[in-house]
């Protein structure tokens, strides 16, 4: 809620209100992303021609083509960085 009491419901019918359903509209979010790696560069005055956004574009492309969840791939990316052997995968009941 922000702005006086106005309340959006927009993502309740878009996606089911499932926040993670990125393979309905990947490039609303491929576009969010952009726009958030650019505001944080700038905050904390960093080289924007640097920014490289490229592993989220190849995990939501992976998300759009087999309709799945993104927080399982995103605790393997983050493994991944870390040179960690293991990580857990997300089982939503």
């Amino acid at each position: 809620m922000y702005g006086g009491g106005y309340y959006t419901t927009e993502y309740l019918t878009i996606d089911g209100g499932y926040p993670d359903m990125i393979y309905i509209r990947h490039d609303w979010y491929l576009c969010y992303v952009e726009n958030l790696a650019w505001l944080i560069s700038i905050k904390f005055k960093l080289d924007l021609n640097k920014l490289d956004i490229s592993v989220f574009k190849k995990m939501v492309n992976f998300v759009s083509k087999n309709k799945c969840s993104m927080k399982g791939i995103i605790d393997f990316e983050i493994a991944k960085q870390r040179n960690k052997k293991e990580f857990y995968i997300p089982v939503f009941l």
